[in-house]
């Protein structure tokens, strides 16, 4: 399919002609309009990063009342200006930890020993 529109189709071959030409399986046809796919752009090759990427994950505790997109701001700047973040290409929160009422007080004392 291209753009909605059927360029081919992928089949076996009938059963029938398998046996006729005493093939031990089917084989695998298929057929192609290529006239349809001239239009469409071929991908363009690009150098290999001479850095390969590095993905990191990063906890970060907030208090209550800093909204998603007072951090998103905050770090959109920080990326901007800082010379050490202007490598960073993508930012996304992918959990939210709210600790039990038990836990939290000891999340707090290991908090408080880490800083």
């Amino acid at each position: 399919m291209l753009a909605g529109e059927p360029v081919g189709w992928i089949g076996e071959l009938h059963p029938r002609w398998q046996q006729k030409y005493e093939l031990p399986r089917a084989p695998v046809m298929f057929e192609l309009d290529v006239a349809s796919m001239l239009p469409v752009a071929l991908p363009v090759a690009s150098a290999v990063p001479k850095f390969p990427e590095a993905l990191r994950d990063v906890a970060l505790w907030f208090d209550e009342s800093v909204t998603l997109q007072g951090i998103y701001d905050v770090v959109g700047e920080l990326a901007q200006g800082d010379p050490r973040l202007r490598c960073l290409r993508q930012f996304r929160l992918f959990d939210l930890y709210r600790p039990s009422v038990r836990a939290s007080s000891k999340v707090e004392e290991v908090g408080a020993t880490l800083c």
